[in-house]
């Protein structure tokens, strides 16, 4: 029972305690100084106390829950916002990375056949079967080829 009595007393007095208003001004000297009783003859600003009870801000990790809440501006945004923004930005690149890397290792190996083999065979998309590649066709496919590591092998 007494500790029943201690913990509503805890949870009321700490209610009690955010209800209070806190005044916040700056003297003579530059020293910024807070209190709960009002100074007279001088400019003061009420300062807000966190009460725990208010609606909490997109944060990194509720970011995703809340993606149909539009945010236009970079000056709006919180500071977990613009960091999960940076972090989607370079996992973007990293990917886009990781993909350019496999398109050149691809595009090389089939430079060398095309470059080593006469008879070269591929793969009919429609179909599936496999068709032996004209001479036209190998030089298409060679200058593609090295069109595409020009572009993409850097």
């Amino acid at each position: 029972m007494k500790i029943i009595i201690l913990i509503l007393t805890l949870l009321l007095s700490n209610q009690l305690i955010a209800k209070q208003k806190i005044y916040k001004w700056t003297d003579a000297n530059g020293n910024v100084h807070y209190s709960e009783d009002k100074p007279i003859n001088t400019q003061v600003k009420e300062v807000k106390v966190a009460t725990g009870r208010s609606k909490p801000k997109n944060t990194f990790m509720n970011k995703q829950e809340n993606e149909s809440e539009p945010t236009d501006s970079q000056e709006t945004k919180s500071t977990d916002e613009k960091a999960f923004d940076e972090y989607n930005k370079r996992e973007k690149e990293r990917a886009e990375k990781r993909q350019n890397v496999e398109s050149c290792k691809a595009a090389k190996k089939n430079l060398v056949t095309l470059q080593n083999s006469t008879r070269v065979r591929r793969k009919d998309p429609t179909t599936g079967e496999y068709m032996q590649m004209s001479n036209n066709q190998r030089n298409s496919a060679l200058k593609s080829a090295k069109k595409l590591i020009r572009d993409v092998c850097k």
